[in-house]
């Protein structure tokens, strides 16, 4: 548990796996998540779930909006996605070390260093300023670098601040965490 706003709060999770979308198999309505080559099937309950965590979420804010059917799936399909399928990665301090196990892909299209102004911007549905350090952490997710290797080459020693970057990274779409190594 953390301080949130003062006060105690429950875990923290971040999805893993790329979103791929719907699709009609075996005659039944899925949801695809790619993760590690491999596509995982969600049904409609799981995808709601799913994706009520896609940019990172704390437990207590997502079970508040869900509807009671989807509450009463929740603790078996949080089961399937943290312990059998990975989609979901617990963010709590002491697992902390668990986002160096994860690739990121950028989102979006870099327009790089405004000289005029002297900053960063990436478009992705709009145009998003970012300090210099987002843009560097943004250029290396690349789906192949895992976060460890990217934090040891930008972070100077700032191991804080620089797990805290790529969670600000993924709230703002900016970054997905789309597979572990």
């Amino acid at each position: 548990m953390e301080l949130r706003n003062g006060k105690k709060t429950d875990m923290y999770y971040l999805t893993t796996g790329y979103p791929l979308g719907t699709k009609i198999e075996e005659g039944r309505l899925i949801y695809r998540v790619a993760l590690n080559g491999r596509y995982y099937p969600l049904i409609p309950v799981e995808r709601r779930i799913w994706e009520a965590f896609l940019l990172g979420a704390y437990e207590e804010d997502v079970i508040g909006r869900l509807s009671e059917a989807d509450r009463s799936a929740y603790q078996v399909t949080m089961q399937k996605f943290c312990q059998q399928t990975g989609l979901l990665q617990q963010l709590d301090e002491p697992a902390f070390t668990r986002l160096g196990e994860l690739l990121f892909l950028r989102q979006g299209i870099g327009e790089g260093l405004d000289i005029e102004d002297g900053t960063y911007k990436i478009l992705f549905r709009q145009q998003v300023m970012v300090t210099e350090s987002e843009y560097e952490i943004w250029c290396m997710a690349d789906g192949s670098t895992p976060c460890r290797v990217m934090e040891q080459r930008l972070s100077g020693g700032k191991v804080t601040s620089f797990r805290e970057t790529v969670i600000r990274m993924c709230r703002k779409g900016l970054l997905i965490a789309s597979g572990r190594e």
